[in-house]
């Protein structure tokens, strides 16, 4: 994938992830145990992390991407919004199936991760009309 193309996916998951926040803003959305504004500066803290390494290494910002990516997954499930949840889980193994090895990074800590969220949601969602 070319650095245009990478850094434009890049940008979308960064307008998914600032939309979702949008909603927390709106007060549709909290994370379990939080407040709203706590909520909000967890949100907050994540896009500002995204946008500081945007100039870093691609690699360093790749793993970082991706456990926003994976902690966004989460939050996606906790809120039963399973379709997308699936979405962001094919998409962090596509960026994984894909990952440069130029870049040194080494992401089997995320593969796990996602390896451990899928089996957690093969447990728990065992319906087709739970997912749409």
């Amino acid at each position: 994938m070319g650095a245009v193309q990478q850094s434009a996916r890049d940008e979308i998951t960064l307008e998914v992830i600032k939309s979702a926040y949008e909603s927390v803003v709106e007060g549709k959305y909290t994370l379990q145990g939080k407040t709203w504004t706590e909520t909000r500066n967890i949100f907050e803290e994540k896009i500002n992390l995204l946008k500081s390494l945007e100039g870093d290494s691609p690699g360093s910002y790749l793993d970082t991407l991706l456990q926003v990516n994976i902690w966004f997954a989460k939050f996606r499930f906790r809120n039963g919004e399973f379709m997308q949840f699936i979405d962001d889980l094919e998409f962090i193994e596509t960026q994984i199936a894909k990952n440069d090895t130029s870049y040194g990074v080494y992401l089997s800590n995320i593969e796990e991760d996602v390896r451990e969220i899928r089996n957690i949601f093969n447990k728990n969602v065992n319906n087709e009309e739970d997912i749409e």
